[in-house]
């Protein structure tokens, strides 16, 4: 980071990768990083009845590690990766990762407002989940909340 403050930051999806009481301390970071009018915008999935924290079931990670399998033999010369290898980055990326929900629209706007955000707009669309992804929180359909709000 330069000695200048950003105009704008923009996210997708990523407070899900930061546990509830971590949040703010990210929010506070990304008010520090705007300049007083700055724009932050994202969107993230709002799930209103997932549980707190969701990791792979044992089925997603096979079915995971089969899909890595599936597209590394189809891709032989993968920038020198061994399949080997990258089967070890599938079981450490399935190991490692935690994902921690959003739950609503409020909780987002609370998190902003709080953090010393004006937001601007907020709304939620339905989409459908579309393809074979699995993983935590890739089943069914889903709520995307697209927000932009003005730092304060």
């Amino acid at each position: 980071h330069g000695e200048a403050p950003f105009d704008i930051i923009c996210t997708h999806s990523f407070f899900g990768l930061f546990a509830p009481s971590e949040r703010p301390a990210l929010v506070a970071r990304w008010r520090a990083l705007l300049m007083p009018g700055g724009l932050f915008a994202t969107v993230n999935r709002i799930r209103r009845d997932a549980p707190e924290r969701e990791r792979f079931s044992a089925g997603q990670a096979d079915d995971f590690r089969a899909r890595v399998r599936h597209e590394a033999a189809s891709r032989p010369a993968l920038h020198g990766i061994r399949q080997d290898e990258l089967a070890a980055l599938a079981d450490a990326y399935i190991a490692q990762n935690i994902i921690y929900p959003v739950r609503s629209e409020g909780e987002l706007m609370a998190l902003m407002e709080e953090g010393g955000f004006t937001v601007d707009t907020l709304t939620v669309r339905s989409s459908p989940i579309v393809g074979r992804l699995t993983g935590p929180t890739m089943t069914g359909g889903a709520a995307y909340a697209q927000m932009a709000a003005t730092r304060r």
